[in-house]
């Protein structure tokens, strides 16, 4: 019978509040007796395969492991029920020939799906050991990632920092203790290393909060909160060990001090057409030229200083910029009036401005030609072009006059020194700077700061050193044992960089041609002896496998001492600078050009070529007509009045090659 809505039928002493809580609760016993009914198994299938599960790892030589391989089905579900399958463990990639052995044996036979292999362990150290194991019955076999098996410690390695960074400001910095094959040896936990600086070029003073000598922890030695004192460009640290292991010696670094001045260093150059538009970069730099990075926000103005044709400047992003990182961008710049000599100035008050070398606009002149009245002339000519202003270079590199080994890889570390090249007689014929020289050093950097001095006492007299320091300079000394070795160290100062240009050190053509295409491709320039892998250039690569090596020569020279180089080369000198151009300047806005008859004058002339702003090759040239076909088919890839620069004088360069190059453009 249907309940009313009277008393009748109503349960006795319940209210119907009392009734809808009970329901409610029954409705909640319910659901928790259905959640917590058992969940239906998922189904596993038959075996078919293995997998690592656990392990290898990287480990020393004589340290044990534990190892599991899991017997699983075709979706990777372990097969719980599996305790039958026998696994066996090997090495399937073996670097160095090690054995492999396991306490538990090398055959296991599975437990609940899972084989363990205890105490595992490979004889010799080695990079890139991969474990293979496979079963009975036969299943598909599983493939473990690579590891490392380390052997004793042998030397110190840089593995994180130092990295440039304003004075006052502590970074961390981690040194690494390896084995001969590069590997942190992970159970190292008691060398104490050092740390110190190596190259000093402003007498800063190192301090960290971990204080200066830490011990490894599992391979691994952190300094905390690492600063220099003093601002400087090119500092260097070195880390040393108790017990004794081959020294570290970390990449050169920056430690900048407060915003003090303005510089140009992108741009402005000499274009073809009003129209035609370039990217033009101003950077905040301390007193010692170093950019801030850590400066932002300030605003930097562009305007036109010299205006010889009543021009007017524009930029697309406008012609006051904020600085990035310490860098005004200025994009979309062009003068609307052709003209000769033009120069524009840099303002962000109260910082020293900065005022741009001359550029032309639209005019298809022959090229510009610096050249003094001998070599060393020539080479601070080329100095005067690049540092117009007075103390405006950040370092000075000097090589000697008479021999060319030297000064060949000496390009790239004057351009990331932010330095001229100058050339001065070496030892066997003075045993001080020739005096134009030093004049040009005095104009160029102010006391204080750093001047490299390539090669060693047989290559530049030691006087120089103390002509130098006696005036207040810091002087870096970058010599070797031989012409190779000096290279090496050249690259050691640049930080190691991962790319490198190879170019034979018997004679000066190739490694002329390459270096502006080192400098714009942040690459070191190392020597080979002709077509044979001297030892010192051979061991140093072989330090760093993963660099990317071009040869700038074919087989008979650089490629030959390195097949496995991409090969840059032509039929002959001119052909393989035409090939470097080719290869690495397809686009560019301006074009240098020397004689292949000596070296001094394409020294300066290949840095001055991709700094300031300039990104085009050096083309070699001969002293008669006609020109080169290779150097005639580069000049006819560019833009109709391509500007273009000749350095040395018209005994180097004769007036009717220069009229050819122009007439080429």
């Amino acid at each position: 019978m249907r309940q009313g809505s009277g008393t009748a039928g109503r349960t006795p002493g319940r209210t119907r509040r009392a009734l809808l809580a009970g329901a409610i609760s029954t409705l909640i016993g319910a659901t928790l007796v259905i959640g917590l009914a058992p969940l239906p198994a998922t189904a596993v299938g038959i075996a078919t395969k293995l997998a690592f599960t656990t392990g290898p790892l990287s480990a020393p030589a004589a340290v044990g492991q534990t190892i599991k391989v899991s017997v699983e089905d075709a979706t990777g579900a372990v097969v719980v029920t599996d305790n039958t399958t026998n696994v066996t463990l090997a090495i399937q990639t073996n670097p160095a020939s090690g054995v492999l052995s396991c306490t538990s044996t090398l055959t296991v036979m599975a437990a609940s799906g899972v084989a363990t292999f205890t105490g595992c362990a490979i004889t010799n150290p080695g990079t890139g050991y991969v474990l293979k194991a496979t079963s009975s019955p036969a299943l598909t076999m599983a493939v473990s990632g690579a590891f490392n098996i380390t052997g004793a410690a042998t030397k110190l390695a840089f593995t994180s920092g130092p990295v440039n960074a304003p004075v006052g400001v502590g970074q961390t910095i981690t040194v690494s203790v390896e084995d001969v094959n590069g590997n942190v040896v992970s159970n190292d936990n008691t060398t104490n290393v050092t740390l110190a600086i190596q190259t000093n070029p402003a007498s800063g003073v190192l301090s960290c909060t971990s204080t200066l000598t830490v011990m490894a922890a599992s391979g691994v030695a952190t300094f905390t909160s690492c600063a220099v004192s003093t601002a400087g460009s090119g500092y260097v640290l070195k880390a040393t060990s108790s017990p004794a292991l081959n020294m570290a010696v970390s990449g050169a670094f920056v430690v900048t001090g407060v915003a003090n001045k303005l510089a140009f260093t992108t741009g402005p150059v000499s274009v073809p057409t009003p129209a035609t538009t370039q990217t033009i970069k101003v950077s905040v730099e301390d007193a010692a030229g170093n950019v801030i990075g850590t400066d932002a926000g300030r605003v930097v103005t562009l305007a036109i200083q010299t205006n010889p044709a009543a021009g007017v400047l524009s930029c697309t992003s406008t012609l006051a910029v904020a600085d990035v990182a310490g860098v005004s961008t200025f994009t979309g710049c062009a003068i609307s009036v052709t003209g000769i000599g033009y120069t524009l100035q840099a303002t962000a008050a109260p910082l020293t401005g900065a005022l741009s070398a001359p550029f032309n606009v639209g005019v298809t002149a022959a090229p510009t030609q610096i050249a003094g009245n001998d070599a060393i002339a020539t080479a601070i000519a080329v100095s005067n072009a690049e540092f117009p202003i007075n103390g405006s270079a950040h370092a000075v590199v000097v090589a000697r006059s008479d021999f060319f080994s030297d000064a060949l890889a000496g390009g790239p570390l004057a351009a990331a020194v932010r330095g001229p090249l100058l050339i001065t007689p070496g030892t066997p014929l003075a045993a001080i700077l020739d005096a134009r020289v030093l004049a040009e050093i005095q104009r160029v950097l102010p006391a204080g700061g750093t001047v490299y001095l390539l090669g060693g006492a047989l290559a530049l007299s030691l006087n120089i050193d103390n002509q130098l320091t006696f005036l207040g300079y810091n002087v870096i000394r970058e010599a070797g044992v031989n012409l190779f070795d000096t290279a090496i160290k050249i690259g050691q100062q640049l930080g190691n960089r991962t790319t490198v240009f190879l170019a034979t050190g018997l004679n000066f053509y190739d490694a002329l041609s390459a270096v502006p295409a080192a400098i714009l491709q942040n690459a070191e320039i190392l020597l080979t002896n002709g077509n044979v892998a001297d030892p010192e250039t051979a061991a140093y690569l072989s330090l760093f496998p993963g660099d990317t090596v071009y040869a700038i020569g074919g087989p008979l020279a650089a490629y030959g001492a390195d097949p496995a180089a991409t090969p840059i080369y032509g039929q002959d000198l001119f052909g393989t600078s035409a090939a470097v151009a080719n290869a690495f300047f397809p686009n560019a806005t301006v074009y240098g050009a020397a004689t292949s008859s000596d070296f001094p004058d394409a020294l300066g002339g290949g840095v001055f070529m991709a700094t300031g702003g300039r990104v085009g090759p050096l083309l070699l040239v001969g002293p008669m007509l006609p020109l080169s076909a290779p150097i005639l088919a580069y000049l006819a890839t560019l833009a109709v009045g391509t500007p273009g620069f000749v350095f040395g004088g018209f005994l180097a360069v004769p007036a009717a090659v220069v009229s050819a190059i122009q007439a080429a453009v």
